[in-house]
């Protein structure tokens, strides 16, 4: 598994917004094909302004519609700097 950070846009520097951990989540189904995983990112903000993000998680170089979250990310050293974000996915 890969998991990759990309700026989309183009402008100003991309913000300071990184993936801490990335795992299946707890209580998941089997990895068998036709079920459904659930995979969880916890997203960390080291920046020092609040940011909101779109991730999109996609598989096999985006041979699928890519699956969007938005994540709204307080400023670094507060409670809310920390998101943990979920993606249900059917294998």
């Amino acid at each position: 598994m890969q998991v990759v950070l990309l700026p989309i846009g183009k402008g100003s520097a991309p913000a300071d917004v990184g993936i801490a951990s990335f795992s299946v989540a707890d209580g998941s189904g089997p990895p068998v094909v036709g079920s459904e995983m659930t995979f969880q990112a916890e997203v960390v903000n080291n920046g020092d302004a609040a940011e909101v993000k779109e991730l999109a998680f996609s598989v096999d170089d985006g041979a699928a519609e890519p699956i969007r979250v938005r994540v709204q990310l307080g400023p670094a050293g507060t409670g809310a700097a920390r998101a943990t974000v979920k993606v249900p996915y059917r294998l």
